[in-house]
């Protein structure tokens, strides 16, 4: 299942004790620097999620973390985006991944799986949009 859950979700994350991005309002960054960002997220996510024991009683809420903080991560690159539309992408993948964390266990562990959700459909106009991190 966890592989499922890697290969159809390339993103990344930071979790309690990681530190987040912070969104600086002052200054928007460039597309090229979003995506930079959505990389090293991406990077994390998948280090995070190779971190987890999918024996671990807690293996569903610590995943689960794990895409709370991505969105929390996501959320903070997107408010820093120069571009509208990119912003509007990384917002929205921010925004399901936070969803689906919201979720049920049943449908949660689902989701990632099933490449017509709203979740993938993010992931995968991000992916689109930063293909060279």
């Amino acid at each position: 299942m966890r592989k499922a859950i890697l290969a159809s979700v390339a993103f990344a994350t930071m979790i309690g004790g990681y530190p987040l991005v912070i969104a600086a309002p002052a200054n928007a960054v460039s597309d090229a620097d979003s995506c930079v960002e959505v990389g090293k997220i991406s990077n994390k996510f998948n280090d995070d999620i190779d971190a987890l024991n999918g024996e671990d009683p807690e293996y569903r809420a610590k995943l689960k973390g794990v895409y709370k903080g991505t969105s929390a991560s996501f959320a903070a690159v997107a408010s820093k985006a120069d571009d509208g539309e990119l912003k509007g992408t990384i917002g929205n993948a921010a925004d399901q991944m936070d969803r689906v964390s919201s979720e049920p266990d049943d449908v949660f562990i689902k989701t990632p799986q099933d490449k017509n959700s709203d979740l993938m459909k993010a992931l995968t106009k991000l992916d689109n949009a930063c293909p060279a991190r």
